[in-house]
């Protein structure tokens, strides 16, 4: 849509390099999404629409994003899928299932980029039956301790520490 500066997508669908989408969009989804990385491209489809030119609108998509090995931060799944949202600065992901460390996780987030960096997440995961060892590793930045057994989760934090306030349930 030229005279109103949209470009729309409808079922588009594919094994895509999400750094190919980003880049298209622009420079500030590229620094919002280079913390999640796919070993390999996923299978994503996707719906919506994103400004082109300098429009002030905003992006309105929606993504089914499912891949193989998925890192970000510290964190390192097997697989991965979600349903995600994007809506200009919020980014809302639901549907969320990963192999993680030998557990099987679930859960939500939702990102608010209008908030200082971190300061707009909040989050739930539940991951039944993950290695112990592997967990506490990765979370130590590779640091060695000598932990044994499995490990349930049930991990919601509505304020960052960022912002704060940490707040388990």
């Amino acid at each position: 849509d030229v005279p109103n500066e949209r470009l729309y997508f409808t079922n588009a669908h594919g094994n895509l390099n999400p750094m190919v989408v980003a880049r298209a969009i622009g420079p500030h989804i590229v620094r919002a999404i280079e913390p999640y990385v796919f070993d390999k491209p996923p299978m994503v489809r996707a719906d919506g629409s994103i400004p082109t030119g300098l429009s002030d609108k905003s992006e309105d998509l929606r993504f089914e994003i499912e891949g193989g090995s998925f890192h970000w931060w510290r964190i390192h799944a097997d697989r991965a899928r979600a349903s995600i949202h994007w809506l200009g600065d919020d980014l809302t992901l639901t549907n969320v299932q990963a192999g993680w460390r030998g557990a099987d996780a679930a859960g939500w987030a939702r990102f608010d980029f209008r908030q200082p960096k971190g300061g707009g997440m909040t989050f739930h995961l539940v991951a039944d039956g993950g290695d112990l060892s592997r967990i506490v590793q990765d979370l130590q930045n590779g640091l060695t301790n000598r932990l044994e057994g499995a490990v349930d989760v049930n991990l919601t934090v509505t304020q960052p520490a960022t912002a704060g306030n940490l707040r388990l349930y």
